[in-house]
């Protein structure tokens, strides 16, 4: 692993063979978010998904949690912001939220200890969610007088509207077992030890595929998630396979599987 970067407060990355680790570094606050610490983040996930270099972002935390949710004194200025104020705040939320669901890379979250408001939407916007089994899982909001609105349309389409419902409602915190039942975490691991194990089985995986391909399957799930089954959605599937045939990367990528070699893009 290359040597660590702080970006901005709170905030550590690192990449190694086109994988870009990012590390919450906020351990004696579990890891809560700030105004600060939404920005450097949004910025910095940004910029990984520009640089053609990194094929996938990891998201994990140092000390007890992986990211407890909101910092207790950035509420506490929340409180006294007029509405106007706390839109522009929030909006920093919504788009660190947004910059991951839409990043044209996997993500991956490494989660231990507690993902809490936050913390959790970070989980439900990425795409493999690896926990331990001391994680637990916690949409808090409401246990301070709001509702998990930023974090909603990602938990939604992670977990489907009846356990969001629930879980939404009671702010309820679960295990990594039963996040795991409900879909908002894929693999759960027996220890911090196993998540990384996971993590280099995943990423070796990932660097195996075409990283264009990649980008349009996420925008392919975004898509057809939102649609009604019809025959025009029917239709657009096979232009897509078209597509993709024709692509340079889809061309490389059948090439490479008929004469029995590896592939450009992988570097192994």
């Amino acid at each position: 692993m290359a040597a660590e970067m702080r970006i901005g407060k709170g905030l550590l990355c690192a990449s190694s063979g086109g994988i870009a680790t990012v590390t919450l570094d906020r351990p004696d606050k579990h890891n809560a978010l700030d105004a600060d610490l939404i920005q450097s983040l949004a910025r910095l996930i940004g910029q990984l998904g520009a640089d053609a270099a990194i094929r996938a972002v990891v998201l994990e935390g140092n000390g007890p949690s992986f990211c407890s949710g909101g910092d207790v004194g950035w509420l506490q200025a929340a409180r006294d912001l007029t509405l106007e104020e706390n839109e522009r705040d929030a909006a920093q939320m919504a788009g660190l939220l947004g910059t991951l669901a839409l990043l044209p890379k996997p993500v991956i979250s490494l989660v231990h200890g507690k993902a809490y408001g936050g913390g959790a939407g970070i989980a439900a916007c990425s795409d493999v969610v690896v926990a331990s089994a001391d994680a637990t899982f916690c949409f808090s909001e409401v246990k301070l007088g709001m509702a998990p609105a930023a974090v909603a349309p990602y938990a939604v389409m992670a977990i489907g509207p009846h356990q969001a419902k629930w879980l939404f409602v009671t702010g309820q915190a679960i295990g990594a077992a039963n996040a795991h039942r409900i879909g908002l975490v894929h693999e759960v691991v027996q220890d911090r030890d196993a998540l990384d194990n996971a993590c280099t089985r995943i990423t070796q995986g990932l660097l195996a595929n075409g990283p264009n391909a990649m980008a349009r399957a996420k925008r392919m799930v975004r898509e057809v998630f939102a649609r009604p089954l019809d025959q025009t959605l029917i239709a657009d599937t096979a232009t897509w396979v078209a597509e993709g045939r024709c692509s340079e990367e889809g061309r490389e990528g059948i090439s490479a599987f008929l004469e029995r070699r590896k592939a450009s893009w992988r570097g192994d």
